[in-house]
């Protein structure tokens, strides 16, 4: 495979990320990966007594190596809705439900929206590795 370019989005000016948290629509699955529904980003981050560690949806990690075998992390910013403050993974999301093209359509295409949304990167999906098989 080729070199995928991904292109600077913009998308969703004007609305704050409380916004997005009600408005994006997470896949949710059952413990075998059966898409069982959706439910907004903010719900299924929300831990209760029922959920402790929130309702179990579709999400992807992103891990950048340099040369020398070093992981770029993250600090998320201490205003975000989820995990302020919290030292992470490169960058993380969620495959949306509802969205056409659907996001589900391809791990690289998902990738490449999530990195091109704030960063500059080409992505060689033959250098992606994909966890517990999915690649």
């Amino acid at each position: 495979m080729g070199i995928l370019a991904c292109r600077p989005m913009k998308w969703g000016q004007g609305m704050s990320q409380e916004d997005f948290m009600n408005k994006d629509q997470c896949i949710l699955l059952d413990t075998e990966d059966n898409v069982i529904g959706q439910c907004s980003k903010k719900k299924s981050h929300i831990f209760s007594e029922l959920a402790p560690r929130g309702i179990l949806h579709r999400a992807f990690s992103v891990f950048l190596f340099d040369s020398e075998g070093r992981m770029l992390l993250q600090k998320r910013a201490n205003d975000k809705v989820t995990f302020r403050s919290v030292w992470t993974n490169t960058c993380c999301s969620h495959p949306l439900h509802g969205y056409n093209p659907t996001e589900v359509d391809t791990q690289e295409d998902v990738v490449c929206r999530l990195m091109s949304d704030q960063r500059y990167y080409s992505v060689t999906p033959s250098n992606i590795t994909y966890p517990h098989g999915l690649g």
